[in-house]
């Protein structure tokens, strides 16, 4: 970065903060404007529906930012809840269009939403193939993915501080279903989850699996 792009963005950080597990980050339907980089720790974007149904669509990690949403369209569409204790970083959101207005960073949050978007839509492919081993594998490259380019992930795994029933929720399966699929995985010698810590046995194998030739789509964190 330029040093006039370096003194923005210390402009643009306004605070620290701490959440603990299970205090909400953002609150769905929110008219308050807040944006935030997450810099420790693990949280979920849900969304409720009309009915009341809750449903886990992202797992949050490190570098990624919250509640760009609600400063562009003026209302939070979805919630966001600290599944671990997390730290982050509160961001000045009335300084959001002097952002666009400087190219490299115009630029470097494009690429973070079309990567988003690239990730939706394989997602939801993968999802629509009704197929739960290849949802799970899919799932779990996405993850180590994103974990390894944080620094996170092992090069055979990573922890997983998801509860049964959040991961289940993010697959669209039960927790019952998970099992099923969990046990099938463990006993070809692709990968186990115990204990919360998730172990790849076979990366090729689980790469077959997921139908995966290139690895999941990642933009680079803004912050």
């Amino acid at each position: 970065m330029t040093d006039a792009e370096l003194e923005f963005m210390q402009r643009f950080k306004i605070a620290h903060g701490r959440s603990w597990s299970g205090e909400f980050l953002l609150e769905q339907g929110s008219q308050k404007p807040r944006m935030l980089t997450l810099y420790s720790g693990w949280a979920v974007k849900t969304i409720t529906l009309p009915s009341g149904e809750s449903h886990l669509i992202k797992v949050l990690l490190p570098g990624d930012m919250i509640g760009l949403e609600s400063v562009l369209r003026g209302a939070a569409r979805h919630a966001v809840q600290a599944v671990t204790d997390v730290t982050y970083c509160s961001l000045d959101h009335r300084q959001v269009d002097d952002m666009l207005n400087i190219p490299s960073l115009a630029r470097r949050l494009t690429g973070m939403l079309l990567a988003e978007q690239q990730r939706i839509c394989e997602r939801l492919a993968v999802v629509g193939a009704c197929n739960a081993r290849r949802n799970f594998a899919h799932f779990t490259l996405d993850l180590y993915m994103r974990l390894r380019e944080r620094q996170m992930a092992r090069d055979d795994g990573f922890r997983v501080p998801l509860t049964s029933i959040q991961l289940a929720d993010a697959l669209g399966l039960t927790t019952v279903h998970l099992n099923r699929v969990l046990r099938s995985f463990r006993q070809d010698r692709i990968l186990t989850l115990e204990n919360h810590i998730l172990t790849i046995l076979d990366m090729a194998a689980l790469h077959e699996v997921a139908a995966l030739s290139s690895p999941p789509a990642e933009g680079h964190p803004l912050l």
